[in-house]
């Protein structure tokens, strides 16, 4: 169901909403809704069999984002390759690849990076799973503010996919929509996949 526009219109107000709204999911809740996403996911992925490179955000567990981590281990036994991000200068992202022995360590804002050389050129990633707080019903993103990974998506390849994850149905529409955003492909949710 979507949220009414008149109720919320712009990135702060939705920044706002959903960040209260995620605050109040309960322990088993989160479990409940990871478990859900993750089978979607599975869903998902068995049509896109030929991709090899997927690049995901890791979860930052105490702003109760959508857990990556057994989306990362059934990739992994999947034998796909996954790239994660690292905080570069300039709000921008560099990227590596992440395997079982790759060690992490906590930036600054207290989210797992790699402590690794292994970069992974932007081409070679085939589908991104996106961060997010909130997402409208055409696909654009709420994130954090940054404007870290729309610009890391306007580098990739055209075919590459953008899949975000969220607990949330969409609202109707971010009134204040950028220039420079990037739409999703798809968002999977608890209930449903959605498409743009």
């Amino acid at each position: 169901m979507l949220i009414p526009l008149q109720m919320i219109y712009n990135k702060s107000d939705i920044r706002n909403f959903f960040r209260i709204k995620r605050k109040n999911i309960s322990p088993q809740q989160y479990i409940q809704a990871n478990g859900k996403i993750l089978i979607l996911f599975k869903y998902f992925f068995k049509k896109y069999a030929e991709i090899h490179c997927i690049h995901t955000y890791i979860t930052a567990l105490q702003y109760k984002e959508v857990d990556t981590w057994p989306i990362i281990y059934w990739l992994q036994q999947e034998k796909k390759n996954i790239a994660v991000p690292k905080i570069a200068c300039q709000h921008t992202l560099n990227h590596y690849y992440y395997y079982k022995d790759t060690l992490l360590v906590k930036n600054k804002w207290n989210i797992l990076e790699p402590l690794s050389s292994n970069k992974v050129s932007i081409k070679k990633i085939d589908l991104v799973i996106l961060p997010l707080l909130a997402y409208d019903s055409q696909g654009y993103r709420v994130g954090y503010g940054k404007g870290y990974y729309d610009r890391f998506l306007k580098k990739c390849s055209l075919n590459t996919l953008k899949v975000g994850l969220s607990f949330f149905s969409p609202v109707s529409y971010i009134s204040d929509r950028h220039v420079h955003d990037v739409a999703m492909n798809f968002c999977i949710t608890p209930e449903k996949i959605y498409t743009f």
